[in-house]
């Protein structure tokens, strides 16, 4: 008898149990982590809004400044929505554009004067909100599951990396055969 291409790869059914609850307990934490709201019932902006000042006023520290795709770049987000950030930011008289100097068509993304006065606020009261969640789980438990949560995404992202795009395309392949045979089945009763 022939092994599956499991068996060659010595997963046993209990270790691809095992897995698949391991999977589901990872996407429960990201969707946990997804689902968090800093202060959403108290600050006028939003986690990606708050990320986006950051942004601004890092450069600002070491005396620069940014543009909407470098804001892009650094959020992982796309121009289009950093755009429509700017536009929303900008009503609100949080943010102000500067036209660059050396580019017509660019403008630098500073903050107001009276929206960096409130980040700085907002940030001393997230700090002593983070030390209050540092005291009940503590430094090394907290750096610990940060290290842990890195190097499981080094990890995962290498063994991704590792995926050839003929395997990816086989496996594509038969989704979506069992996707389309299922179909017919259910068309056939």
């Amino acid at each position: 008898m022939e092994k599956t291409k499991e068996q060659k790869q010595g997963l046993t059914k209990e270790r691809l149990q095992e897995a698949d609850r391991l999977l589901q307990e990872v996407f429960g934490i990201a969707r946990k982590l997804d689902e968090i709201k800093v202060f959403h019932n108290i600050l006028p902006f939003n986690n990606t809004e708050l990320q986006f000042m950051k942004v601004i006023v890092l450069a600002e520290e070491e005396g620069k400044r940014v543009i909407s795709s470098d804001i892009a770049r650094s959020l992982g987000i796309t121009r289009s929505a950093v755009s429509q950030m700017v536009k929303k930011l900008e009503e609100q008289n949080v943010i102000v554009r500067i036209p660059a100097e050396n580019d017509k068509k660019s403008s630098h993304v500073v903050l107001s004067k009276g929206a960096r006065a409130a980040y700085e606020c907002v940030k001393d009261y997230m700090n002593a909100f983070i030390c209050q969640i540092v005291d009940r789980v503590g430094v090394e438990e907290i750096t610990g599951f940060i290290a842990g949560m890195n190097r499981f995404i080094d990890i995962f992202n290498d063994v991704l990396a590792g995926i050839s795009q003929t395997e990816a395309d086989t496996l594509k392949s038969e989704m979506e055969n069992c996707i389309a045979a299922e179909a017919e089945a259910a068309e056939a009763e």
